[in-house]
């Protein structure tokens, strides 16, 4: 039988998506990751917002367009919180929330011969071990997310995560090592870590943290070309300490999503964010102190709950001032379930969107500005794609920053990281000569 899937969400939903998917592979099924027409699908969904858990049941109805009979399995976040409404969706035989993924191929091959739908939702109110799948494929062909956390303990006052995804939780060392030497095997270039909350990696494990992990990464990798990102981070990650350990990397990429929401510190303390915009803006600093041209990416939600005008110069003032390679911009959102779906003082939804409109300005401004610094630098390219632009044809990759670039060149290039001289820039790429 053939599996297919649609994931929605974060990363570390595509993490976890490879995972289930290299279970059935395992199994002897056949893995369709094209969209193509298939007899199981798995609906990986996110439940970050009502408009995420509508996407997550619009997702069913599409794959059934491919095949009205096939079978669906849901999980992830909107099977975690809401597992009875995902179970009476159409074709649904299996709900499987965010820690009971082993149990998938188990329960969909009990509904095949009994046809007995399957339920597997475990309370998230306890601390639980990382749920450790191994992943045998990916569906990337130059870079691999690698779940190395999952869960939450911050409970920021609009987000549902921590009760979808649980208490903070490690994956252990040695596994980590061990799935990065066999990524590293079928060669891949690079490998993100990601999960809910990264920052937090350690802190149920002993005498190991983020920092220590990634330098284990890299000397696992010794010998090798492969790159070591980071997912988002919060913040407060970013010490002294950590920033002179991972700065002397040589494969580690400079480029740090720092997740800031906001740039008014009395937003932050209604968002419960536990630290400041001077914290934040101190910490960057201290990435511009010992990397030459980090990139510094992030999200703000605009329209927050009782944001003034005032509060929303204050943003707009801190991102022309950190000078933000990419700004992602979410007008808020109400999320039922939390604390700030609650608040008093809610932001007209037209309010939010004109907000974002203002907001994406400034980061078009200091986006280009940052990609146009590297004109006439020389840049290392890790080459994912071939593309045809204005009727030419480019390798097309990008640089340990995170800069799209695109050049002519060879096609045989393909999955190897190149040095390419930046010539010019757009508001979203760079070009350059393959040296």
């Amino acid at each position: 039988m053939k599996v297919g899937h649609l994931t929605l969400g974060c990363k570390a939903n595509s993490y976890d998506t490879d995972s289930i998917l290299s279970s059935f592979e395992q199994k002897g099924y056949e893995i369709v990751r094209d969209h193509s027409p298939a007899d199981i699908y798995v609906i990986n969904t996110c439940s970050v917002t009502n408009v995420a858990e509508r996407k997550s049941r619009q997702a069913i109805e599409r794959v059934l367009k491919l095949n009205p009979e096939a079978i669906i399995v849901v999980t992830g976040c909107y099977a975690q919180v809401k597992p009875h409404e995902a179970e009476n969706l159409k074709n649904v035989a299996v709900v499987c929330g965010t820690r009971d993924r082993k149990h998938i191929v188990e329960l969909t091959e009990e509904y095949i011969k009994q046809h007995n739908k399957g339920l597997c939702v475990t309370e998230n109110t306890k601390n639980y071990d990382f749920e450790d799948i191994d992943v045998i494929s990916f569906d990337d062909k130059t870079r691999v997310q690698l779940k190395i956390q999952d869960g939450c303990d911050n409970f920021c006052s609009y987000c549902i995560i921590p009760y979808a995804r649980g208490r903070a939780c490690s994956k252990p060392v040695e596994r980590v090592l061990e799935q990065v030497k066999y990524i590293a095997s079928k060669g891949y270039k690079e490998i993100v870590l990601t999960g809910i909350h990264i920052a937090s990696y350690g802190k149920d494990l002993k005498d190991c943290d983020l920092a220590k992990l990634i330098t284990l990464i890299h000397e696992a990798t010794e010998g090798t070309n492969v790159r070591i990102r980071l997912g988002s981070l919060d913040p407060r990650v970013v010490t002294e300490d950590f920033v002179t350990t991972v700065s002397k990397l040589e494969r580690f990429c400079p480029q740090f999503h720092l997740s800031l929401q906001s740039g008014s510190n009395t937003v932050l303390q209604r968002m419960n964010r536990k630290y400041t915009a001077e914290q934040y803006a101190n910490g960057v600093c201290l990435l511009r102190k010992y990397f030459s041209s980090p990139s510094i990416t992030t999200d703000v939600i605009t329209g927050f709950p009782g944001e003034t005008d005032e509060e929303f110069a204050e943003t707009l003032e801190f991102a022309k001032k950190i000078g933000f390679a990419k700004i992602h911009i979410f007008p808020y959102s109400k999320r039922e379930g939390t604390v700030a779906a609650k608040m008093p003082n809610q932001v007209p939804h037209s309010v939010a969107v004109a907000r974002e409109k203002a907001l994406d300005a400034v980061q078009a401004q200091t986006g280009h500005d940052y990609i146009s610094s590297f004109i006439g630098k020389t840049v290392s390219v890790l080459i994912e794609e071939e593309k045809v632009i204005d009727n030419k044809k480019y390798l097309c990759g990008y640089t340990p920053e995170y800069v799209y670039v695109r050049a002519e060149g060879d096609s045989t290039l393909s999955n190897t990281i190149v040095n390419v001289k930046i010539q010019n820039a757009g508001d979203s790429w760079a070009q350059g000569n393959i040296i």
